[in-house]
């Protein structure tokens, strides 16, 4: 014959409860535990994290002249502090400039103004010099005219009186108007000038 309820030992239900509910209790506190050592502030969580190498990199390392290490590992809790640098201050560059050098004007009055060749009388003159001066027909008789109006030669033709004679030192000097007494009358630097001048226009049938 199976045995009441009544025939149970008194206390065994009150002690099945009392088990489960500290049961209960110590799982309310080992989850309060584990909450309190993550929230906990002091409490310091790193990750390491593999530095991978890019297949890429490793086909071509021989390019970059180093062996890739892959031991290397990274840790979370490392700062990197990145200081942004200050722009320079810049002045924009003034280009130097120069004022532009106007040429004086002609001083009428200084003894032989107006030659091609002040010199003609002292230093001999080269073809090159009758190129870069004188590289036609009219400046090239202008040279040689310069040299026989410095020995004072009365010119016939009005256009070489009118330039000639808007210089001091030809108006003011005594007039010949005999051209081979003027001839002789040239140095022997001034005879060559003469003659280097004329076969200069001669080649260029300038005559």
């Amino acid at each position: 014959m199976a045995k009441n309820r009544k025939d149970e030992v008194p206390g065994a239900s009150r002690g099945r409860g009392l088990v489960i509910i500290f049961g209960i209790l110590d799982v309310f506190c080992a989850a309060f535990l584990v909450i309190s050592l993550i929230a906990s502030p002091g409490s310091p969580v790193s990750a390491s994290v593999p530095v991978e190498t890019l297949p890429a990199f490793e086909e071509n390392l021989d390019h970059y002249g180093a062996a890739a290490d892959n031991s290397e590992t990274y840790t979370s809790g490392n700062s990197v502090v990145y200081n942004s640098p200050t722009a320079p201050e810049t002045t924009a560059a003034v280009p130097e400039t120069t004022a532009p050098t106007v040429p004086a004007a002609e001083d009428s009055t200084q003894l032989y103004a107006g030659f091609l060749f002040p010199d003609s009388a002292t230093v001999l003159i080269t073809e090159a010099e009758i190129a870069a001066r004188a590289n036609s027909k009219e400046l090239c008789q202008r040279a040689i005219n310069e040299i026989y109006a410095r020995h004072g030669y009365q010119f016939t033709k009005q256009e070489n009186l009118d330039y000639f004679n808007q210089y001091a030192w030809y108006v003011g000097m005594p007039k010949v108007t005999d051209q081979e007494i003027i001839s002789q009358q040239l140095n022997g630097i001034e005879k060559t000038n003469v003659a280097t001048i004329t076969n200069y226009m001669t080649a260029r049938n300038w005559g």
